[in-house]
């Protein structure tokens, strides 16, 4: 996707989104992994804000 052209900023978003999607359809694993993705890029672009809240979404994931 975006990744290829080196946009680490839009690469976030989508996995973002895509985390998202994959929670609303209860793919819990996917869901993880596609936040996992997109929090240690928003850590690397210092996007806390972003960051602070996948890693709530991620515990809370965690939490069932």
């Amino acid at each position: 996707m975006f990744s290829g052209v080196g946009d680490a900023y839009n690469v976030a978003t989508t996995l973002i989104q895509l985390g998202r999607a994959c929670a609303a359809l209860g793919l819990v694993d996917d869901a993880a992994t596609a936040w996992r993705q997109a929090l240690g890029l928003c850590q690397a672009q210092r996007r806390s804000t972003e960051a602070d809240v996948l890693r709530q979404r991620l515990v809370e994931l965690a939490r069932g």
